[in-house]
C-alpha cells in the first residue's frame, strides 16, 4: 500500500512540475485559445461584423509571415449571410521576427487589436497581407494592403488589423480607416473602409476575433 501511494504520490509531483512548466494539452479551435507551440496546421478564423451585404468576398494574398517551423496552407475568405470571415491556415506559435517583418510591412502605417494594448507586438504567430475585395452591388470594392495578424495576450490568441496605407483615429482603439477603390471608378470620394474592435462597458477593445466593418460610399 505504501508502494502504491509513493507511485501515485510522484506522478502527481510530476504532473504539477509539468504544469508549472507550461506543458500540457494545447488548446486549438478557432484562434481564441493560448498559442500552440507544436507545429499542427489550424483554423484561425477572424470575424467582421459588416453593415455591406456583399455578393461575395475575396482575399487575395500578396505575402505573409509565418514563424519558421509552422505550416501555412493559405488563406480563404466569405460571406455568411451575417458576417465577413477569413479563415488562416496555419500553425499557432509566437515569435520576434514575426513581429519584427510585421513592423516591417506596416511600416508608417497603423494597426488596431483585439484586447487593448498600448504598442504594436513585439511577437505574432502569423501575419497575411493581401487585397480585400468586397462585391456589392454590382461594383468591386478593393481595399489594397489589407493586414491581418494574429499574435496572444494572457491566455488568449488575439487579432490584429493594419496596413501600411491605415490610419488610426486613436492609436491602437480606431476607427482603422483605409481608402479603398470601386471598379467603376465612378464617386466623389474613394471608398472608405473603417475597422473598429468589439468595445465593453469600458470603451476598451474586448474582443478576441471580431471587429465592427463598414464601407463608407459616396454617391456616383
Amino acid at each position: 500500500m505504501k508502494s502504491m501511494l509513493k507511485v501515485f504520490g510522484t506522478v502527481v509531483c510530476l504532473a504539477y512540475v509539468l504544469v508549472l512548466c507550461g506543458v500540457g494539452p494545447a488548446f486549438a479551435d478557432d484562434g481564441v485559445e493560448p498559442a500552440d507551440t507544436r507545429a499542427r496546421l489550424e483554423d484561425n478564423i477572424v470575424q467582421f461584423t459588416t453593415n455591406a451585404v456583399p455578393t461575395n468576398v475575396r482575399f487575395i494574398e500578396i505575402r505573409h509571415g509565418i514563424t519558421d517551423g509552422q505550416p501555412y496552407a493559405g488563406t480563404t475568405a466569405k460571406y455568411d449571410g451575417l458576417k465577413m470571415l477569413i479563415n488562416v491556415r496555419a500553425g499557432r506559435q509566437k515569435s520576434e521576427e514575426t513581429g519584427n517583418s510585421f513592423a516591417d510591412a506596416v511600416a508608417d502605417g497603423d494597426a488596431v487589436p483585439c484586447y487593448h494594448v498600448t504598442e504594436r507586438p513585439k511577437e505574432l504567430n502569423f501575419w497575411v497581407e493581401g487585397d480585400l475585395e468586397i462585391e456589392q452591388n454590382g461594383e468591386t470594392y478593393t481595399c489594397s494592403n489589407f493586414i491581418i495578424a494574429q499574435g496572444n495576450t494572457l491566455l488568449r490568441n488575439n487579432w490584429w488589423i493594419a496596413g501600411p496605407n491605415a490610419k488610426s483615429t486613436i492609436p491602437y482603439v480606431g476607427p482603422l480607416l483605409q481608402e479603398c477603390t470601386r471598379s467603376s471608378g465612378g464617386g466623389i470620394f474613394p471608398p472608405i473602409l473603417s475597422i473598429t474592435p468589439l468595445l465593453d462597458g469600458s470603451l476598451l477593445p474586448a474582443c478576441v476575433n471580431e471587429f465592427n466593418l463598414s464601407l463608407a460610399l459616396s454617391s456616383s
